[in-house]
């Protein structure tokens, strides 16, 4: 059997018109069978298409007892065909029913024929014409009159002359293409009761049969009848004389009448006629007609804010930012989206909702929905692309069945992960579609911190585009929560639309949508005022208030209006929304099970499926369209299922309220759902442990409590986590024995607080975790809070006491024979000798630890220690060596795949194997690295990982001489960090920046770079990178030859160095305050400082370092004539400098001692011009070739030579405005000018 849409199975024809045919076809989603209308393909021009979806348009709005409802429309990729649904009505039409004359009673005539009157009423009421009204569109269904087919049914307002119809019951005025009213269908109306009444057609006079067929000829003969009024009525004077009531004779004449204005205006009016003549009691409107009026109203009210939500569709800035459409609670956001969702729906758009939830919201909770269903649409290349991650979050999603989850990296890393892999998968998605794709995430106001994210990453993404994506965002919120998108509005990601209040006018235009306009009597026109102040003008509150009215029978239809029959202020309308729909729901009297399924629905955090649904309540589909007829539940439709939500929010909370025995129902709930989904309940402990809380389960709370607290922390949802352990906390408190996994939680819960920086709470906790862990005598817990406290301590720079801390876990941990433990320990102490410069001990350390990892074959920490022994050596600057230790943690990662292979160590790894090959030279190996390093950053969306892999590929480019381009990605770097709000990523850039413009000379430019930097510092209190910013404007200054401020700065460093115990960092401040002392004539002060920067640096064993302070002390003593020793140093220095390839130093300490053995006369002038000659091979570039020539020329004053360094001087300035070049040029100038033998004295300068 033919399936349409992947959800409707065709079962039999039950019929076929001109242009469509009508089938008996099974919901799939629903469990109920429909009537399919379909439109033939070849009937798929305009004007056909947009008949058809008028026809769903107008019916969406009928919900009426006595009118067939509309469900759904849609467009069949398969079979290349619209289609609607509708409720199927089994039964006879009236046609059929009944066939000869005599055979009806009156009593049965009513029966029918007052329904009938009642739903005709109804569609006038709704401005609409039906315009094909006759016996074969009316249905008996069990017992009840539906009226049918509103294929040719249009608003009033278009005042269409056409002619369409069935020609037998067509009035006059339509057959002369006149404009049409209400009159039209009571015409029509009034020959299908004359056909109940005789059995007999109007027209059967003219119904001449073929002489061969015996089918009656065309209705077309009837046609000159109707042109003639006077012919007409004396036809129509005949034949109903085939009526035997002279009461039905004189209804029949009054709604048959030629002219429109000589006939009934109102099917009341007819109701009103037949009591009145018959003597009767008729309702003009029952309980459920009357219903019909307050439920599924016109849209009204919010019309110039639809055009704006429509007009986004096509705005210039929709496809690179969202729409957010906010107001208070009941402002009108629901209804405005339901409006637009109907109008995606009629332009074969695709209209995809989420819906967000005030508590127990999962994970990426506002994007879950749209990726599943995403995900029944993609390919299997797109499976196997995004399945691995997407598993992680959609467990048991059918297309993922059979897929991989990937290697976990850590929390943070695993959200930025899917962060960019949903966005990549909604993204990936719009590419591929040839529609418009509507993402609607409904109540922001609830949504999750990575909800939000997501939200961030795809505008950030769709702003970064080049292409126009047929995806379209819109989001709506509660006030409430317009703090978390005044950010996205402010960096012009979002516009926002603000939905105001309704005015009397408005309230006025909404009765008349309601009960027709003109249809509103003198007591409710005056009210309106007062209705109005009392919902304060809030749509909402003014829909459930006029429900409320005509449910109570305050509002009624006495005569043909409709009238407030006690005055308003008489009336009890509660001062509170929710207080109104408590009183609604109380005199809607529901049947007990349908109560029970509107309380199932408040407490419950996911929306279920019909399945689901009926194993927590004995709910029927009948009963649940029931609820939706009243408006209190709503259906959501997603690719393979409908799920059910109640109507609104408001709802919800008075439902929540109004609940008895809360305890019960929250334990019927928790125990249903365990058993529903018991083959997979992660996605729902979070759900059973508020169930379970509030049902006062103890153990089960605790249990779910567990698993929820710990399935937040790791998806990094730390604020709900905290939320989780701090009622785990609550509940031990209540039982002294359970103190051991009380201690276990609050150790999870200092986590937690130390990793978002509340790290005063964070170390109480550890604290108080120490004690009380020593106090029972759980060593192995103890042991752990001392490992926390002491990595709180470390980031806090408290090295000492973390140390200890370390040092007494590690001592416990050996007592228990815990290798993984000790390790952890002996890592953590590791890196606190690391962060002292104590690289020896934490050498020694790192060494034992890899024997004992390698000794209990732990590959994790063996893969961990390879790490520490690379940083270690790099930071030593033995690059090779650190090389290495990277290169083996590449291998175990190959070789341990399924293990160790996460993006996150690959993106580290190969950030390390960059580093090194910077400093050992090899740039393009470098390159080739970081560029890997940016690339798997880039996959994982961390930001942070970026601007540290941009930071390393603009020092490559620095190092290759490609100083524009390290200062674009430098600034690029920058910008990444702005954004993403990293103030640490910010002032790095802001210090490179200013180091790079240093370098060039730019000093004031530096200047401004720094001063920024060193602000950013101190306001996220950065002590770490304090010294180095001082430090850095302390040399700028000097450069300038501003030297009081240069010694300001540097005292700075020094001091900052001395109170982080940082012995490089010290030796470089010493060895920059050395140079200043120099550069001012204070020889004494400059060798002391030197000495004390060579003594750290042979502690710190940083040869990098270490041989630039020994040539810089070197240059001086050769200035005081101390030849022997400057000779010692310098050599040291250079051996130094050329092992780790420092070619600058390399060269200046060449260049000094060939100016000692000159001052000493170990070489002649002409051995020291042959070895300056042989220095210009081994050293081509532009600054040491000028100083070669410089220090030729001192030797020589030979003016070639003075020429040649003064034009590479000047070149160089004019590439770098440094200081001392433009001082060496003016000091060659002055000597080409006045040549002297003592005209350049030659100290070695520090620039």
């Amino acid at each position: 059997m033919m399936m349409i849409d992947y959800r409707y199975q065709i079962i039999k024809p039950l019929g076929r018109g001109g242009m469509g045919s009508v089938y008996l076809a099974e919901d799939h989603l629903l469990h109920r069978r429909v009537a399919l209308k379909m439109l033939h393909s070849k009937y798929l021009r305009t004007n056909e298409v947009d008949q058809f979806r008028s026809e769903f348009q107008v019916m969406t709005r009928l919900k009426h007892p006595n009118l067939a409802r509309v469900y759904d429309f849609g467009y069949d990729e398969v079979g290349h065909e619209y289609f609607l649904t509708m409720e199927y009505c089994p039964g006879q039409t009236l046609k059929n029913h009944f066939t000869a004359p005599g055979t009806i009673t009156s009593q049965t005539i009513l029966d029918i024929f007052v329904p009938l009157l009642r739903a005709i009423e109804f569609i006038h009421s709704r401005n609409i014409l039906h315009r094909d009204l006759k016996p074969s569109n009316i249905m008996i269904h069990q017992g009840h009159i539906k009226v049918m087919d509103f294929g040719l049914s249009e608003l009033r307002s278009a005042e269409k002359h056409t002619s369409r119809g069935t020609l037998m019951y067509l009035a006059p005025e339509i057959v002369h293409s006149k404009p049409a009213d209400a009159s039209a269908d009571i015409f029509a109306l009034g020959l299908t009761l004359f056909e109940l009444l005789t059995g007999e057609t109007f027209y059967h006079r003219y119904a001449i049969h073929d002489r061969d067929t015996g089918l009656p000829m065309p209705m077309w003969m009837a046609l000159p009848l109707l042109a003639d009024a006077e012919k007409f009525t004396a036809y129509q004077n005949q034949t109903l004389q085939l009526v035997e009531s002279q009461i039905w004779r004189d209804i029949l004449r009054r709604m048959t009448a030629y002219h429109p204005t000589d006939r009934y205006s109102q099917c009341t009016d007819i109701l009103m006629d037949l009591n009145q003549t018959l003597q009767l009691n008729i309702e003009l409107e029952t309980k459920t007609t009357r219903e019909a009026y307050v439920l599924g109203a016109e849209f009204i009210g919010r019309e110039r804010e639809f055009q704006q939500v429509v007009g986004w569709l096509d705005h210039p800035d929709s496809g690179k930012k969202a729409l957010l459409v906010h107001g208070d609670a009941g402002i009108g956001k629901s209804r405005l989206f339901e409006e637009f969702r109907y109008h995606c729906q009629l332009q074969n758009l695709i209209f995809m909702q989420s819906d967000s939830v005030e508590q127990g919201q999962h994970n990426f909770g506002a994007f879950l929905p749209l990726i599943s269903e995403v995900l029944l649409q993609a390919t299997p290349s797109q499976i196997e692309k995004y399945g691995a991650d997407l598993k992680k979050i959609l467990p048991l999603h059918r297309q993922l069945k059979h897929i991989r989850v990937s290697p976990s990296s850590d929390p943070q890393t695993e959200r930025q992960i899917l962060i960019y892999v949903i966005v990549d998968v909604l993204l990936d998605y719009a590419r591929h579609q040839n529609r418009r794709i509507i993402l609607y995430l409904n109540d922001g106001q609830w949504f999750d911190e990575t909800s939000l994210q997501t939200l961030q990453e795809l505008l950030c993404q769709l702003e970064s585009v080049e292409e126009d994506l047929p995806l379209r965002v819109y989001v709506s919120s509660r006030e409430s929560g317009m703090a978390l998108f005044t950010p996205l509005i402010k960096k012009g990601q979002m516009q926002d639309l603000a939905l105001s209040s309704f005015t009397p006018e408005h309230v006025q235009r909404y009765l008349a949508a309601i009960f027709g306009k003109g249809n509103i009597a003198k007591h409710l026109k005056d009210a309106i005022p007062d209705i109005q102040n009392r919902v304060g003008g809030n749509p909402f509150f003014l829909q459930e208030l006029i429900k409320s009215l005509v449910e109570r029978e305050f509002i009624c239809r006495t005569t043909r209006q409709w009238e407030l029959v006690q005055p308003i202020d008489q009336v009890e309308v509660p001062a509170k929304l929710t207080d109104l729909l408590a009183s609604r729901l109380h005199h809607l009297n529901l049947p007990p099970h349908q109560n029970d399924a509107l309380h199932i629905l408040s407490v419950l955090h996911h929306a279920p499926d019909l399945m689901e649904f009926q194993t927590l309540v004995a709910v029927s589909p009948a009963d649940l369209f029931q609820l939706e007829r009243l408006e209190l539940v709503r259906l959501e439709k997603t690719e393979d299922s409908i799920r059910y939500h109640l109507a609104h929010d408001l709802i919800r909370e008075t439902i929540t309220a109004q609940i008895e025995d809360v305890t019960a129902l929250h334990l019927h709930v928790a125990t249903c759902l365990e058993t529903f989904h018991h083959d997979n309940l992660a996605p729902f402990y979070a759900e059973l442990a508020h169930h379970y809380v509030q049902a006062e389960a103890r153990e089960k709370a605790i249990e779910y409590l567990e698993k929820a607290g710990d399935q937040a922390k790791a998806n990094y949802q730390n604020k709900e986590a905290l939320q989780f352990y701090d009622q785990l906390l609550q509940f031990y408190k209540s039982a002294p024995n359970d103190e051991n996994h009380a201690i276990e939680v609050m150790l999870r819960k200092g986590n937690i607080l130390n990793l978002i920086g509340e790290w005063d709470t964070a170390e109480a906790i550890y604290r108080e975790g120490i004690t009380r862990s020593g106090r029972i005598g759980a060593e192995r817990l103890k042991s752990n809070f001392l490992g926390a406290l002491g990595a709180l301590l470390k980031n806090r720079s408290q090295f000492e006491e973390a140390l200890e801390c370390h040092r007494q876990a590690l001592t416990i941990r050996e007592q228990l024979h815990d290798t993984p433990a000790m390790a952890r320990s002996m890592l953590e102490i590791i890196t606190i000798y690391q962060a002292q410069a104590n690289y020896e001990e934490a050498l020694r350390l790192a060494e034992k630890q890899q024997r004992l990892s390698q000794e209990a074959n732990d590959r994790i920490a063996c893969f961990k220690v390879l790490k520490v022994l690379g940083i270690i050596h790099y930071s030593i600057g033995n690059y090779s060596q650190a090389l290495d230790f990277f290169q083996q943690q590449l291998a175990m990662m190959q070789q341990y795949e399924s293990m160790l292979a996460t993006p996150n160590h690959y993106a580290n790894v190969y950030g390390h194997l960059g580093a090194c090959y910077v400093e050992l030279d090899q740039l393009e190996e470098a390159l080739k690295y970081v560029t890997l390093e940016l690339r798997y950053f880039e996959k994982m969306n961390d930001r942070l990982g970026i601007s540290y892999a941009l930071e390393t590929l603009a020092m490559i480019h620095h190092r290759q001489g490609h100083l524009a381009e390290a200062l674009r990605i430098y600034r690029d770097q920058r910008q990444v960090s702005i954004e993403l709000g990293d103030v640490e990523g910010n002032l790095i850039a802001e210090l490179n920046i200013g180091s790079l413009l240093y370098e060039q000379g730019a000093y004031e430019a530096s200047l401004t770079h720094s001063f920024k930097a060193l602000e950013l510092a101190e306001q996220i209190h950065h002590r770490r990178v304090l010294p180095t910013i001082n430090g850095n404007i302390g040399e700028i200054y000097r450069l300038m030859g501003k030297i009081d401020s240069a010694k300001h700065y540097i005292e700075r460093q020094i001091q900052w160095e001395r109170e982080l115990g940082q012995k490089t960092g010290l030796s470089i401040g010493l060895d920059n305050r050395a140079k200043i002392y120099y550069q001012d004539g204070q020889y004494e002060r400059a060798l002391d400082d030197f000495t004390k920067a060579i003594d750290l640096g042979r502690e710190t064993q940083i040869p990098y370092y270490l041989c630039s302070y020994l040539i810089h002390k070197a240059t001086v003593l050769y200035h005081l004539k101390n030849y022997p020793q400057a000779t010692v140093l310098n050599q040291e220095g250079l051996q130094l400098a050329e092992r780790v390839k420092r070619t600058e130093y390399s060269f200046k300490g060449k260049r000094l001692q060939l100016k000692i053995d000159y001052a000493c006369q170990k070489l002649t002038k002409e051995d020291v011009i042959t070895y300056y000659q042989l220095m210009r091979k081994e050293y081509p570039q532009p600054q040491e070739q000028a100083d070669i020539y410089y220090e030729l020329y001192c030797l020589t004053q030979e003016p070639t030579y003075a020429i040649t360094a003064l034009n590479l001087y000047q070149d160089l300035y004019q590439q770098t405005p440094k200081i001392a070049y433009q001082q060496r040029a003016e000091n060659l100038r002055t000597a080409l000018a006045a040549p002297s033998e003592n005209i350049i004295d030659n100290p070695l300068e520090f620039y």
